[in-house]
């Protein structure tokens, strides 16, 4: 039944977000990441270039953890960020400010860019299915596909399977490049 289950919703996810009731991390992995404080725009050529096209500009501050503040075409949304690695590898657990669920991207930053790659749905539900990964199934919860694993069963997960081939939905990868106006403030953020 529970692979039937699973089954079912991989033919029904297309690109399944993973999304976990609770963090991807435990306390002692947290890194620090100074150089992601700024201003980020998700942009084919940098704004102080012509014919720029900014999609969203985001502004990264830190506060206990970091915060990320999004501004999009829909308005301004807020995000906990938490950096953490496991087996030489930089994560982001990402946390929408009216959202009790969490979202994991693998992290790089270099040379004023910054790629966040989210872990792939299908391929985590596919192996669920096929006992090739030891977690627990998602569950439905408020109309959502989400996680049940606990922190410490995710950072196994990474130890073991985080360099694995397919893991990553490197075509869902999110690129962001360091602004080169910092008090640049978009129409859309008035």
């Amino acid at each position: 039944m529970r692979n039937g289950l699973i089954l079912l919703l991989i033919g029904l996810s297309g690109c399944l977000i993973v999304q976990s009731e609770q963090p991807f991390y435990t306390s002692d992995l947290k890194t620090a990441l100074p150089a992601v404080l700024g201003e980020w725009d998700e942009t084919d050529t940098p704004r102080n270039d012509t014919g720029r096209r900014i999609r969203e500009t985001w502004g990264v501050r830190q506060e206990t953890d970091y915060r990320v503040r999004v501004y999009g075409s829909d308005g301004p949304a807020e995000s906990r960020l938490v950096f953490f690695t496991v087996a030489g590898r930089l994560y982001c657990d990402w946390q929408h400010e009216q959202d009790t669920t969490h979202q994991l991207y693998q992290t790089t930053l270099a040379r004023g860019q910054l790629t966040l790659t989210p872990l792939d749905g299908d391929w985590l539900t596919n192996a669920i299915a096929h006992a090739t990964v030891d977690l627990p199934p998602p569950a439905c919860v408020h109309s959502n596909w989400t996680f049940t694993a606990s922190s410490q069963q995710w950072v196994a997960f990474l130890r073991q399977h985080g360099g694995q081939d397919g893991v990553l939905a490197k075509g869902q990868a999110i690129t962001l490049k360091k602004s080169p106006d910092q008090n640049f403030v978009p129409l859309r953020r008035s």
